[in-house]
């Protein structure tokens, strides 16, 4: 059988983290495949993963890895986290959000085996509290993707073949996610999709994206941009400077 690498890059998150991972650990061990590994890479400046991990280490494969080597950031420290693992097929997964089909390892699996894609993105759902489920919505990818319109969700939702994986630009952070679709369509072509939801993603005020500065939004867009420049369509060019202009426009904080 195939083997699956969740891999979950954890941090303190403002004192919520330790509680998140917990309850996102716990919806894994309801998961029917248990052909799979979970690989956390801790970057909590207190004490608040290790424990957790060690709570679930009878339950679930854990794999407990530090990432103090490595930036501090999102994109650094889930490339640790695949660094660690060891299957052949890796899924993402924050440690706010949760794997909520009990099916989903099975599924992904199933598709892997069924196709020769090399990236996959599920459908997702999402929540405020862990037990109620909203907003359900189906992933898609477009070309202008890399500008920030986000049409695919969060890394979350993403799985690849672990023969063919590729890194997050450890430079970015608000635009970390749909830089990585990008880079993903241009090596391998049409991600496979699962439009059920597979994870549902947490919202909450911890979240990173919710204190990205407007300048940090600037500067990434167009530092992203300048990676596909060569590339880009006319309608692309102007997708890019209405981008511009949207997020000068926008009042710092929104």
């Amino acid at each position: 059988m195939t083997m699956l690498s969740i891999c979950i890059p954890a941090y303190e998150m403002n004192g919520v983290g330790s509680k998140y991972l917990r309850e996102s650990l716990s919806w894994l061990t309801r998961q029917k495949a248990k052909n799979f590994e979970v690989v956390v890479s801790d970057q909590a400046r207190d004490n608040s993963i290790s424990p957790v991990c060690a709570q679930f280490a009878d339950s679930l494969t854990m794999r407990y890895v530090r990432g103090d080597e490595v930036a501090r950031n999102a994109s650094a420290n889930v490339n640790n986290a695949i660094r660690h693992s060891r299957g052949d097929i890796v899924k993402i997964l924050f440690q706010d959000d949760l794997l909520i089909d009990e099916n989903a390892i099975d599924k992904i699996q199933s598709a892997f085996r069924s196709d020769t894609g090399s990236w996959l993105i599920s459908g997702c759902m999402h929540t405020a509290d862990g037990v109620v489920f909203k907003r359900r919505f189906e992933p898609r990818y477009h070309s202008g993707i890399y500008l920030g319109r986000n049409t695919i969700s969060s890394p979350s939702v993403l799985a690849l073949r672990k023969e063919r994986i590729r890194f997050f630009d450890e430079s970015l952070i608000w635009l970390m996610d749909v830089d990585y679709y990008k880079q993903c369509y241009d090596a391998f072509g049409d991600p496979l999709i699962i439009n059920d939801p597979l994870i549902a993603n947490r919202l909450h005020a911890a979240q990173v994206t919710n204190g990205v500065r407007k300048n940090v939004m600037l500067d990434e867009v167009r530092r992203v941009r300048a990676k596909y420049r060569s590339t880009e369509s006319w309608a692309l060019k102007i997708c890019y400077w209405r981008e511009l202009i949207r997020l000068m426009s926008t009042p710092e904080g929104d």
